[in-house]
């Protein structure tokens, strides 16, 4: 009798076993390293967002510029434990907002630097009529 056929075989079993298990750990660690890679990308840069806009929210003081999630900007006018009422335009229309409602708070020194297209463009023209004034003398 020939056993050589058997042990081949139990040979050939054990190798597609070994490749089964590599495979198997490969396949794994492609999904630890996705849910890392995702984790780092998306889901931790969200609660550092999160977590600013509520020290944001508790240090939230009348006067101070708020913008809504609907896109509503406004001035702090009021503020309850959980309801914020803005000013939002210069009649002083108030308008009451649940504090989740709140996207950003606009820091003073942002609305200090920030100003309009339209100031800009008077500052540049100063600036032209400058240079042509001293042209013409």
């Amino acid at each position: 009798m020939n056993f050589l056929p058997l042990f081949l075989s139990a040979d050939a079993t054990a190798a597609d076993a070994a490749s089964g298990t590599s495979q198997l750990i490969v396949t794994g660690v492609m999904v630890v390293g996705l849910v890392a890679i995702m984790y780092f990308a998306v889901i931790r840069p969200q609660k550092k967002r999160e977590k600013a806009l509520k020290e944001q929210m508790g240090k939230l003081r009348v006067g101070d510029s708020v913008v809504t999630i609907g896109g509503i900007v406004g001035r702090v006018a009021n503020i309850k434990e959980d309801e914020i009422t803005i000013s939002t335009s210069l009649a002083n229309t108030l308008i009451t907002f649940q504090k989740s409602a709140i996207s950003t708070v606009v820091k003073p020194e942002e609305e200090k630097k920030e100003t309009s297209a339209v100031d800009k463009a008077k500052a540049k023209k100063k600036k032209f009529k400058l240079k042509d004034e001293e042209d013409e003398e």
